[in-house]
């Protein structure tokens, strides 16, 4: 485990056992002790998300492989949105200087600037923001 792993344990089940002394001292369970009990459940809940593996009838997965599977696939992703807006933005431009010169109809043009022009754009900036949350997991 790494010392962040650790620390995270460590600090989960001390605010955990803060909130349960006070519940059997004070007999009063206030909503700063529902507060402080989800904090540490969290913290003791995300200090062993990255170490989870799932066995068991012919299955293994390990969540940190997966996350670098997601993230691979995400990157590929990433590249495959620039190509096929930069393979569009190069069909516009084509189309639109074959019309210049006139070696395709007006009505031809159009035909073939409507689709490109409407056709959905792939936010990879979106692409990329997931990327880092998937990243995440790993470290």
């Amino acid at each position: 485990m790494t010392l962040v792993t650790i620390v995270g344990m460590l600090s989960g089940v001390l605010l955990l056992l803060t909130a349960i002394y006070i519940f059997l001292s004070k007999k009063a369970f206030p909503a700063g002790g529902v507060a402080v009990t989800l904090v540490s459940l969290v913290m003791i809940g995300m200090s062993q998300w990255s170490t989870i593996r799932i066995k068991g009838g012919g299955i293994d997965i390990d969540l940190t492989t997966l996350a670098a599977a997601v993230d691979t696939l995400a990157a590929q992703g990433v590249i495959t949105a620039n190509a096929i807006d930069s393979t569009r933005r190069g069909l516009v431009k084509l189309t639109d200087q074959l019309g210049d010169r006139n070696v395709l109809p007006r009505p031809s043009i159009n035909s073939v600037l409507e689709p490109l022009r409407a056709a959905p754009r792939i936010d990879t900036a979106a692409l990329n923001r997931n990327r880092t949350r998937v990243g995440r997991i790993r470290e």
